[in-house]
């Protein structure tokens, strides 16, 4: 019963969907997919970051997909406290028995401008390549349908339906704007403002096919307090993404506790700490998630509670995200924090 109700919303909400983005619940690690200005705005000269996510494996085939990204920054005696940042990043998504794939290829660059002593501005823009893909032979339609036969269903009917072709591929152009403010280590502020798909993109998977790839508008905003006397940081945030007619706000907090700090003493970014966090994404799920950091190393998991409609179909089971976070350190020799 519950795939019939699952396929009974995909029916309703495919299309729809093919026309919006993929999502991941750890927007923290998600920084590519967030804001391109994001790019270069961590403690350290280099990063990657390997996600992946499953969802619905309970009721259907698992939505299934897997990202990629390195991003880091260079900053030269001729920009004084300026940098410059860049970054590249790959995903590949499968979704549903008709494999409905997506798969694309980012790479961009930025400038991250020094703004007094505890301000940074930062403007990126993304360039992107990508390819859509959809298995045919997976795909049931209404005309397919014989009552006359046992199990309704009847392969040799003729769907009616046609296509463009199996694959079809696009360029794709993003960016965004970021701020930081952080006072030593005590406070912290991160917020930005980004675009997605500047020119919106025809989706051509079958003839007469009216789905667009809307532009994708962000605005995210993150609070760093680290509470006096103690090695506890709340991180309240906030994510608002729209696209199209589909708007999604994200609401969380995560609590970090230090467990050992070397940058503190010897100036090297190599903290030690373990961190919980719980989100709602209005209308669709709670997540949950909890990290460890050691040294260079950040591994993060998380796992959505649905609760919107679908959740007859699921009974409250979502997605399961895993993502590997590596650093390259740096030494501080100028200042006592940064303000990336």
């Amino acid at each position: 019963m519950k795939r019939i109700i699952l396929w009974i919303f995909v029916a309703l909400t495919g299309f729809k969907a093919m026309s919006q983005d993929i999502h991941f619940s750890q927007a923290e690690q998600a920084v590519q997919y967030i804001n391109p200005a994001l790019m270069g705005s961590f403690e350290g000269t280099h990063r990657g970051i390997l996600t992946y996510r499953t969802q619905w494996s309970s009721v259907m085939s698992a939505y299934k997909t897997l990202s990629a990204q390195y991003d880091g920054r260079y900053s030269g005696r001729q920009w004084r406290d300026d940098a410059i940042s860049f970054g590249l990043s790959f995903f590949s998504d499968e979704a549903g028995a008709v494999s409905i794939k997506s798969k694309q290829l980012n790479w961009g660059f930025g400038y991250i401008k020094t703004l007094g002593k505890a301000n940074t501005l930062s403007a990126a823009i993304q360039m992107g390549w990508a390819s859509r893909s959809i298995d045919q032979t997976a795909a049931r339609w209404d005309n397919q349908y014989d009552p006359s036969q046992p199990d309704a269903y009847n392969p040799n009917f003729d769907s009616r339906e046609r296509y463009y072709g199996n694959s079809f591929s696009f360029l794709d152009l993003n960016m965004g704007l970021l701020w930081v403010y952080q006072n030593f280590r005590d406070f912290k502020i991160k917020s930005g403002f980004s675009i997605y798909h500047i020119s919106p993109v025809d989706l051509q998977y079958y003839t007469e096919s009216n789905e667009v790839l809307d532009r994708r508008w962000n605005a995210h905003l993150t609070l760093y307090k680290r509470m006096k006397g103690s090695n506890v940081t709340l991180m309240p945030n906030v994510l608002f993404m729209n696209q199209g007619a589909v708007r999604q706000t994200v609401l969380g907090l995560q609590i970090r506790y230090a467990m050992d700090e070397s940058s503190r003493y010897t100036g090297t970014i190599q903290d030690m700490y373990v961190e919980f966090g719980g989100h709602y994404r209005f209308g669709d799920a709670f997540i949950l998630s909890m990290a460890y950091s050691f040294k260079n190393f950040n591994a993060r998991v998380s796992y959505d509670l649905n609760t919107s409609k679908l959740s007859l179909a699921t009974k409250g089971a979502g997605g399961l995200e895993f993502s590997l976070t590596y650093t390259t350190p740096y030494t501080r020799k100028y200042r006592a924090y940064t303000r990336y």
